[in-house]
């Protein structure tokens, strides 16, 4: 039964499964141990840094500095302004925590004491007049007792209050063991960034990259230490240059010819990038750069009572030759400089969103097989820096060099069910030859619409259509003949795919689309989604003709096979479903189950709003969902229209079934461990509010409820051993399933590999269950939750989240077909830009799915 009102309490934990074949692996985390009692920490705050009054700042009002400023003027206090205080030197987290193995000799015996100092650094062979200083204010907190972890690892502990002793103890871990590394390679949150390994892509560079972080696990703390890459911003580079190998072009003197659409490219590349400005009289500190402009060399200003141009300007002042149509960067309140001028500062993290093309490099990057990966780990080990580190060393911090072993289990995978039962070639895989699906779709008049500049009678076109007619009958579906196969007019695509579908009477449609017809993508699904309500499906030229109309049909059939899969699902149809005890018990009594995302806008993306989605089954054996899709404010974490979107779930289970849901199993993707709290409390009575509303005050006839966290968002890997392992990926089987040894204390949490890794390291999903009325045993929850994995629709292969977690994934991606193409909203939302619409504008113009596709499948 679910409450409306009190904050919740987690969910207990359940004994361990006992289910599978027991297997023993190596996992990326690594023992901590500490000297309780020998050292003691003590906890200061460093107060938000003030104006100074005597530099002529803005009198005593505070103002807000960013972690890498934090950084740098904490190191400075220690190293430069007062290194006799802080010696030892103390661990600053780049917020307000500073942690010191001594107790600091404040002035007079105080707790606190106030220091001044510039708040940029220096040029000791320039130094500026009057420089704007800042005043810090240290303060004692209190001596941390690290003996606060003892109860929690022995898993006495039921809570952790984000702001508590506990909390603060971990992150304090965290400081110490990454203050070294990052003090001397560009980081982020939780992993720092090294050239020992790296490679050049457009004018970045790729660095190898060290994910570290304390955790507490049933038993003991550990450090989970992964491998990353990021792209980086190379340092000490000439801005001209960079440019010109960021858009590829063949030289420098090309940036003065830019398209628009290359222009804006190169904005987004250069805005928020600190540079230093190649002149005598610009030497020291870094600027950032606010804006791009063009013809930098035409742009005039005043010079005392005269007007000059920059490229003048820089002729007489610099004897430099600036072209007057070249591009310049605008810094500080309104200072322009030619690219010719500028150079890069230190390396810096590239934050933005990458091509598609550079996100392919950068995969191909990281280290491939998990054996490999373990081993990058090992190889970047003296870079951690655990062994010499003065802070890890003098707070009494231990760190095992050897991966810890876990024990899991391999479960045995469920059967699947098409018109007949099949048994799965191997863990995690399956095919369909010979299969016929287990609910076929009718297709009884449909027609085919081709975008590809490609004649409706060519060979490889008409082939094309008539193998995939053929392979949907195959596979049991009831199918007509094609209508047509009529010629689109990309000018004209909603007149194209509207007149075709009217003649055919469609109740589908298939578009053939020239290949990097992004923007004839986004307008087919939207008119078929949205203003007709008809089921639509785009392929690529490459696969009608492929490849320069040299058509095969045997390599051809593997994938229409998956278009098969994917237009039965569409239409109405089910292809299979999965087969085992808990899915069996599934079915035993109305259960509803449900998946649910929350989606943020890429970096560069400005105030765009965040896309929630819930998607929620509507058979009895969860094969069959309807979606719901919303739009909110940006980055907002909990789904705000949860109640409203889990009552029409409810409903449309009602009306496709007959009867209410008895058991809900609620699946959530996308929350991180810091927004638990937040989770359990709003989202969990926003579904009791939904409950109540349909279901009536008499809780008695309420659904019970299983609420399931599902991370994929984590860099916890498990790596087999040569027996253990897949021949091909050498990853861990499908369906290996870990649920003790490095859980969490206090939530309950299992690891489960549900999917046969194809390439690289398989990243296990991380369920944690907030919620569990039901009262599963763990193998219940475990076998249902791999069950489902095996329930994705569009493929025949198990995937590595549950079915409903996927698809409420895709709808959210498709959220941007719900947009009016006539409003552009990238004009309004850019990265040169904190101004834009308001929500109410973007809600405005977002559409709801048409009502003759809203209770179908119409997302795969």
């Amino acid at each position: 039964m679910v409450s409306t009102t009190s904050p919740l309490a987690f969910a207990e934990r359940r004994s361990p499964g006992k289910v599978g074949k027991r297997v023993v692996a190596y996992t990326n985390a690594f023992k901590l141990t500490w000297d309780v009692g020998k050292v003691k920490i003590h906890h200061y705050d460093a107060i938000s840094p003030l104006f100074d009054p005597k530099s002529g700042g803005s009198g005593e009002s505070a103002f807000t500095i960013g972690s890498r400023k934090g950084m740098e003027i904490i190191t400075r206090l220690q190293t430069e302004s007062r290194p006799d205080l802080f010696h030892p030197r103390v661990a600053f987290d780049g917020k307000k925590n500073i942690w010191s193995t001594h107790r600091l000799n404040f002035v007079n015996g105080g707790d606190s004491e106030e220091f001044h100092l510039p708040l940029n650094r220096m040029d000791p062979d320039n130094p500026r007049p009057n420089p704007r200083m800042v005043s810090v204010r240290v303060v004692f907190v209190a001596i941390v007792d690290p003996r606060v972890l003892e109860p929690l690892v022995a898993g006495a502990v039921k809570r952790i209050e984000p702001d508590g002793e506990i909390a603060t103890t971990i992150n304090m871990l965290n400081v110490f063991v990454r203050v070294s590394p990052i003090s001397s390679w560009p980081h982020n949150a939780r992993a720092f960034f090294a050239n020992n390994v790296c490679t050049s892509i457009d004018g970045l560079q790729l660095w190898r990259g060290y994910f570290q972080s304390v955790r507490p696990t049933l038993g003991g703390m550990i450090i989970n230490v992964d491998i990353s890459a990021a792209a980086i911003i190379p340092p000490k580079r000439s801005l001209l240059p960079l440019c010109a190998e960021y858009l590829k072009l063949r030289e420098p003197r090309a940036l003065h010819r830019l398209r628009d659409e290359q222009f804006f490219e190169l904005r987004t590349f250069l805005k928020g990038l600190r540079v230093y400005i190649d002149l005598p009289t610009h030497k020291g500190r870094s600027r950032k750069i606010e804006d791009v402009v063009r013809n930098a060399g035409r742009i005039t200003f005043e010079r005392g009572i005269t007007t000059i141009t920059i490229a003048e300007h820089f002729r007489q002042a610099h004897q430099k030759t600036i072209p007057l149509d070249g591009l310049g960067i605008r810094v500080g309140k309104g200072e322009i400089f030619p690219l010719e001028v500028c150079v890069t500062a230190e390396a810096q993290l590239y934050k933005k969103k990458l091509s598609p093309e550079r996100v392919s490099q950068m995969i191909s990057f990281s280290p491939g097989k998990p054996e490999a990966r373990l081993r990058a780990i090992r190889d970047g080990w003296d870079l951690l820096d655990y062994e010499n580190s003065d802070y890890v060393r003098n707070a009494g911090i231990r760190i095992s060099k050897e991966p810890m072993k876990v024990t899991g289990r391999i479960l045995p995978p469920p059967s699947i069910q098409f018109k007949t039962l099949q048994q799965a070639k191997e863990p995690g895989v399956w095919d369909m030859m010979g299969k016929q699906f287990k609910y076929p779709a009718k297709i009884s008049s449909w027609t085919v619409v081709s975008f590809a500049a490609e004649r409706a009678t060519s060979s490889a076109l008409q082939q094309f259509v008539s193998d995939l007619t053929k392979v949907m009958r195959e596979r049991g579906m009831m199918v007509s003949d094609p209508h047509d196969i009529a010629i689109g007019h990309e000018a004209r695509v909603e007149e194209s795919i509207g007149r075709a579908g009217a003649a055919a009477k469609a109740v589908f449609v298939l578009v053939i689309l020239q290949e990097n017809a992004a923007l004839t993508y986004q307008r087919v699904k939207r008119f078929g989604d949205i203003t007709q309500g008809v089921p639509t499906h785009n392929i690529f030229k490459k696969w009608v003709s492929h490849k320069f109309n040299r058509y095969d049909t045997r390599k051809m059939n593997q994938y229409q096979n998956n278009l098969a899969l994917k237009i039965n699902g569409k239409l109405g149809g089910i292809n299979s479903g999965p087969t085992n005890e808990a899915m069996t018990q599934l079915a035993a009594k109305p259960t509803i189950v449900l998946g649910a995302d929350v989606s943020h806008p890429a970096p560069g993306e400005g105030l765009r709003p965040s896309t929630t989605s819930l998607v929620s089954s509507c058979d009895a054996r969860a094969l069959q969902y309807v979606a719901s899709v919303r739009i909110q404010r940006s980055r907002l974490e909990i789904i705000q229209d949860l109640r409203e979107m889990v009552g029409r779930a409810l409903t449309v289970f009602q009306t496709k079934t007959t009867v209410l849901p008895r058991r809900m199993f609620f699946y959530r993707d996308g929350v991180s461990e810091g927004e638990l709290h937040r989770v359990i409390n709003y989202e969990i009575n926003a579904i009791g509010e939904a409950i109540s509303k349909v279901y009536g005050a008499a809780r008695s006839t309420w659904p019970a409820l299983t609420f399931i966290v599902v991370g994929k968002r984590h860099h916890i890997r498990f790596f087999p051993q040569p027996q253990d392992a897949h021949t091909f990926s050498g990853n861990c089987q499908a369906g290996f399933v870990v649920d003790s040894d490095i859980v969490h204390p206090v939530h309950y949490d299992f690891y489960l590999q549900s999917h046969a890794g194809i390439k690289g390291t398989s990243r296990p999903s991380h369920y944690i269950v907030l919620r569990d009325d039901n009262g599963l045993n763990a193998d219940a929850l475990q076998e249902l939750s791999y069950g489902l994995c095996h329930a994705y629709a569009r493929a025949t292969r198990s995937v590595s989240i549950p079915a409903p977690v996927y698809y409420a994934d895709l709808v959210c991606r498709r959220a941007k077909f719900h947009y009016d193409p006539a409003w552009n909203f990238e004009d309004n939302v850019s990265v040169h830009s904190d101004d834009g619409p308001s929500l109410q504008s973007f809600q405005d113009h977002f559409s709801d799915i048409s009502r003759s596709l809203e209770n179908s499948m119409y997302f795969l």
